[in-house]
């Protein structure tokens, strides 16, 4: 008889990274063991079918894969849209179940039918996601009261902030969870949790180069940098169109010096902020021609090809680290906050390459056309090396046995 995974986490977004880790992670876990069943527990059951048909290899997988709403609409009754409701009713559920209850809905139904939870890759258990932390661990409660195993694929845990109280006390309960970022981060927040259950390694994404072989045509291997663009350029302390002088100063050197042509990508769908961004460096440049622009993203397997044949990678966001560290490129990643989410994701990754992240890692109010220069010229030759690469890959393999043997 065959068995069912039940997959949760961020999956109901059109973000590239969310996404991209839900649908190759079911691939990777098929290729495993072909019967295997899904479940995807998520926020938007609209936006995770197009997610999963737009990007499944083999779309007769989805004969495999069921969709189930878990935002509590209809068992939670949310008195507001405000987020304090939100998080006051989650809260008195969380209690609730806590002492015993439980709540007849379908969505207890579909847990019922799973025989392990699989936490998805990601970092969603952070303050910034507010009530749905509670929601995410209402959700283990609730496994582990119908006696499944709960495991998490490559997380990054923190910071928690108000919410910590809920994952210091239902983390522990959990099986197993792999670590994304290292051992400065997540691990020493869960070891404080008084949880040993970890094991440390690569983010889902990280080796998703070697896995799918799609050519992206259009530029020669090598000749291009990847610079990726999202709406925290914001933030800046000195304001959106500094950041772009600054990223315009350092384009114009690497066609100019390095001789190399640049693709400016954009990781999420709607992120109107970054294609404004990216259009304005494209009108403005000297260099135009030399300029190619990926704004809206509908095949996954492009971007991994994108980043499979780059030679360099700057990014504001997490994932295109990951896909340049995994297929051995140089990169710089970007910090964009101030409360220690990116620095803990970006310094991670390289970290858990065996990298010190110190001239990898700029502040997003540090930066200058100079300073990205220099970075570049500092960092073009570190790259994670092939043996780390083995160990990760072995670390990732064991991991995804080690899943699937709670279901023999």
């Amino acid at each position: 008889m065959s068995k069912t995974i039940g997959i949760f986490g961020a999956t109901g977004s059109y973000d590239f990274g969310d996404y991209a880790m839900l649908v190759h992670n079911i691939q990777t876990i098929h290729a495993l063991k072909p019967d295997i069943n899904f479940v995807v527990f998520t926020l938007s059951v609209n936006t995770t079918r197009i997610n999963l048909l737009e990007s499944l290899q083999d779309r007769r997988l989805m004969q495999q894969i069921r969709i189930v709403d878990d935002n509590f609409i209809g068992h939670v009754k949310f008195l507001s849209r405000f987020e304090k409701f939100r998080h006051f009713q989650m809260n008195r559920l969380y209690a609730k179940i806590l002492k015993g209850g439980g709540v007849n809905s379908d969505l207890l139904d579909a847990l019922a039918s799973i025989d392990l939870a699989l936490f998805n890759g990601g970092g969603y258990l952070q303050h910034s996601w507010g009530y749905h932390n509670i929601k995410f661990m209402i959700e283990i409660l609730l496994a582990k009261k119908l006696g499944k195993p709960v495991m998490f694929l490559a997380n990054s845990v923190g910071p928690m902030l108000q919410y910590d109280l809920y994952t210091r006390k239902t983390l522990p309960l959990i099986d197993s969870i792999m670590v994304r970022d290292g051992k400065s981060y997540t691990w020493k927040l869960l070891q404080s949790y008084g949880m040993s259950q970890m094991i440390a390694g690569a983010d889902d994404l990280f080796f998703a180069g070697d896995m799918y072989t799609e050519e992206y045509t259009e530029i020669k291997d090598n000749d291009y940098v990847i610079i990726e663009i999202m709406m925290w350029i914001k933030r800046a302390v000195k304001g959106e169109d500094f950041v772009l002088k600054s990223l315009s100063e350092f384009i114009n050197w690497l066609v100019e010096k390095e001789h190399k042509n640049i693709m400016l990508i954009n990781f999420d769908l709607y992120d109107n902020t970054a294609k404004s961004a990216i259009a304005k460096l494209v009108s403005e440049s000297k260099h135009s021609s030399n300029i190619k622009t990926c704004t809206e993203i509908h095949n996954m397997y492009d971007v991994f090809s994108l980043y499979r044949n780059c030679s360099y990678s700057l990014s504001f966001k997490y994932h295109p680290v990951i896909l340049a560290l995994g297929n051995s490129k140089p990169c710089t990643g970007i910090i964009t906050d101030n409360d220690g989410y990116y620095e803990s994701k970006l310094k991670g990754a390289f970290e858990t390459c065996g990298i010190n992240p110190s001239k990898n890692v700029l502040a997003i109010d540090s930066i200058t056309g100079a300073l990205l220069i220099d970075t570049y010229q500092q960092t073009k030759n570190i790259t994670c090396s092939k043996e780390m690469r083995s160990k990760l890959f072995a670390v990732r393999t064991n991991y995804m046995q080690k899943i699937l043997s709670y279901l023999e």
